[in-house]
């Protein structure tokens, strides 16, 4: 599935969630490999120079393949009204030695087919179809909608901006199979994500907001939504080769290529997904198309042939929402890529084996596409795409990342202010994140730390590293190498910060109890005591051995000591198994951690959770009535407060099976 590479921790989520664009600024490495072409890079009026890009790709693309390992890609970039280069390198098949074609080789669009939904519903708003600040429940049947909530509606403009605060949704993203696809309605209706946001507070990338987009198309036109889009959008642009649908389907009228994964040197063969919410990631397009629906939004198109009124264009790319003014928003299904001088927009998408992504810069009338059809090596999985985006961008149209913090006067004064650096410090958790299911532990292990050292802050986070951030003042702070970190005020406290280079995600401020580093030290800990009562069976066994006689204990007593040692045993349980998990098959999307969940996983807990609750009933006769010495009390006491807190961190994690949870 497509997912974002939300900074600074996205590699991580890479097989795990779907996607938007990240420009990173350029690293040292690739300056000092990258030598721009000796040919004008633009004309007068800003458009690129055809020859000059032609060579730029030349050099670039296959040095960026060769460097990442990747097996084809496509390539298209516009300006002045026309599509100056469209181009393939490499294969689109490695067995077949098929070669990309940029007029022929469909690749997967991942999440840049948000782009297509997005472009659709302004349209019909623009038509006075849909109401973009409606309630969405006005166009959806009941089994779809969302239940009333006394923070507010979700509305249309909520889905299209990823600000409806919906949890991540990670269950039923992908089916087995074509014949296995869930009808999108039935998809709506069943898999709809807890609300864990008030709606337009935050940004949190969801895919399912996306297919229930795709479902109001349908309520509104009656017609499916992917035959929608192809009649009113593709069809009158020419994009003959791009479609929403299943890749078995399409395969047969469309060059869809193979898909590579990290293993065996960026080689490794892998199937394409099946994707259940397919308004968020299943179309297929040609680079070349892809260029064509670049114009369409840059207006530069000749007279009486653009399909999407400008009105509606303006809307889809004008800023519709951020997490905060300083930061980089969104429109209607495309994301600001910088907002200064010049402004660019786009979106990306992934998938397994798939990375694809598209920018353009409307006061320039230019754009480029970039599909790659593998991961290539580990360390560059979204590297060639993100790399070679940036440098067409600062050659061609001088988007040059930021330049770094330096301390000044605005400096001191964010340091001056109330609380000083100390004011920003803490642990943020992700926006976009599950709610109460297992696959939270490891979004939850993706917070963000941050602590002040002299005058600057330092970052933390467990894929990332470190990072050193200089005040540049009003609560932006700046790296050495240009990104930007934003902290967010609300009430005259710090609740949230966000990357300028990452608008698909904010990070939340959590309170210290749910620092996931402070609850895994406690979890630890609690499990030794809770397995500690294992010692009360083998005390019970040595004096049997040594033939020594132990003073008979009342049944209930006897009772206590089972079912807290049942209860610690089963903790221990889960944990052995989800390590055992671990080990096998690693942490991510189709592994026992991810849905769909084994029962095996939700058992132990489950029916410790009881045993937990009687064993804390009988604490109290335990102490009235005296059982056991002073010792022997304390030490139940201590297993049973231990029982007490895994069972919490249980429910909160979801890895327990209870009614209404």
């Amino acid at each position: 599935m497509p997912f974002p590479t939300t900074a600074p921790a996205a590699a991580a989520l890479a097989l795990a969630i779907p996607a938007a664009i990240t420009l990173s600024p350029m690293d040292a490495a690739s300056a000092a490999v990258y030598t721009a072409p000796s040919a004008p890079a633009a004309s007068a009026d800003g458009t690129p120079d055809a020859e000059a890009v032609r060579a730029f790709l030349d050099e670039r693309v296959p040095a960026l393949m060769d460097e990442y390992g990747v097996p084809g890609v496509g390539v298209s970039v516009v300006g002045g009204g026309e599509v100056l280069v469209a181009d393939g390198y490499g294969s689109a098949d490695l067995e077949s030695g098929e070669p990309v074609d940029p007029d022929r080789t469909a690749f997967p669009t991942a999440s840049i087919a948000k782009s297509f939904v997005g472009a659709a519903l302004v349209s019909l708003a623009e038509q006075g179809g849909v109401d973009l600040d409606a309630d969405v429940n006005t166009y959806l049947p009941e089994a779809e909608r969302v239940p009333d909530d006394p923070r507010g509606p979700v509305t249309v403009h909520h889905l299209l901006t990823h600000t409806a605060g919906f949890a991540e949704q990670l269950d039923a993203m992908d089916a087995p199979s074509e014949a296995e696809l869930l009808p999108l309605d039935r998809y709506v209706a069943e898999y709809r994500p807890e609300r864990i946001h008030p709606p337009g507070r935050y940004t949190g990338y969801s895919n399912y907001g996306y297919a229930m987009a795709g479902r109001i198309i349908e309520e509104v036109t009656g017609e499916p939504y992917g035959a929608y889009i192809g009649r009113t959008l593709f069809e009158p642009l020419g994009m003959d080769r791009t479609a929403f649908g299943d890749p078995d389907t399409l395969g047969e009228r469309l060059e869809i290529p193979s898909v590579y994964g990290a293993g065996e040197g960026g080689r490794e063969p892998l199937e394409h997904e099946h994707i259940n919410p397919s308004p968020a990631g299943g179309a297929f397009s040609t680079p070349a198309d892809m260029g064509v629906f670049m114009l369409e939004l840059l207006r530069d198109r000749p007279a009486g042939q653009d399909v999407l009124a400008d009105g509606a264009v303006r809307t889809m790319l004008d800023r519709q929402a951020a997490n905060d003014p300083r930061l980089t928003g969104s429109g209607y299904g495309v994301w600001e890529v910088r907002t200064g001088d010049p402004r660019v927009v786009g979106h990306g998408g992934d998938s397994g084996g798939l990375h694809t992504e598209y920018a353009i810069v409307p006061e320039d009338g230019g754009g480029i596409h970039v599909a790659a059809n593998g991961d290539g090596t580990a360390e560059g999985m979204f590297t060639l795409r993100d790399d070679l985006v940036r440098e067409y961008l600062e050659e061609f149209h001088g988007a040059a990342p930021p330049v770094p913090g330096e301390t000044g006067a605005a400096n001191a004064a964010d340091r001056a202010a109330d609380g000083g650096l100390e004011r920003y410090t803490g642990t943020y958790s992700m926006t976009r994140i599950p709610h109460r299911e297992p696959a939270l532990v490891f979004y939850s292990a993706l917070q963000l730390r941050v602590r002040a050292d002299g005058g600057r802050l330092v970052t933390a986070d467990p894929m990332s590293g470190t990072a050193e951030w200089t005040p540049a003042g009003d609560g932006v702070f700046r790296s050495e190498e240009g990104r930007e970190l934003v902290f967010i005020e609300e009430g005259g406290a710090i609740t949230a910060a966000g990357f300028a280079d990452a608008p698909v995600n904010a990070f939340e401020r959590v309170p210290w109890y749910r620092d996931a580093l402070l609850q895994g030290t406690a979890a630890a800990i609690a499990l030794v005591l809770a397995l500690s009562a294992l010692a009360w069976p083998a005390a019970a066994g040595a004096r049997l051995l040594r033939g020594r006689r132990t003073a008979e204990a009342s049944p209930m007593a006897v009772g206590a000591r089972l079912a807290a040692g049942l209860a610690g045993a089963l903790s221990a349980a889960l944990v052995a198994g989800s390590g055992i998990a671990l080990a096998v098959h690693g942490f991510g999307p189709g592994t026992p951690l991810f849905p769909p969940y084994p029962p095996l996983l939700m058992v132990p807990m489950t029916a410790a959770l009881p045993l937990t609750a009687a064993a804390a009933v009988l604490t109290v006769p335990a102490w009235v009535r005296g059982w056991w010495g002073p010792t022997a009390r304390i030490h139940f006491t201590l297993v049973v407060a231990a029982l007490a807190l895994l069972s919490a961190l249980a429910l909160a994690y979801g890895l327990v099976v209870l009614p209404g949870l």
